[in-house]
């Protein structure tokens, strides 16, 4: 009776640790996957804001917009570091 108590133990514990290896190696595959679309969302922002920048230009070709940054923001009439 021990022993067979024993051996159900011991292959739940093997169970677990090969779930636990398992779920290791989903995180992983995961976390590679919401990197890649961190990764995407950013380049779409950047080619975004690149096309209204062009449009702007087309409404005002004048305009100098060769400073204008997706990471800056306007804090009392001023173009600033963004957050």
């Amino acid at each position: 009776m021990m022993d067979e108590i024993k051996e159900k133990s011991t292959q739940k514990e093997v169970d677990l640790l090969r779930a636990m290896e398992d779920l290791k190696k989903r995180e992983n595959e995961l976390s590679k996957i919401v990197g890649a679309l961190q990764d995407d969302v950013a380049s779409s922002f950047i080619v975004g804001f690149e096309v209204v920048k062009d449009q702007a230009v087309v409404f005002h070709p004048s305009i100098d917009l060769s400073d204008i940054n997706p990471c800056k923001t306007v804090v009392d009439g001023k173009i600033v570091d963004g957050a």
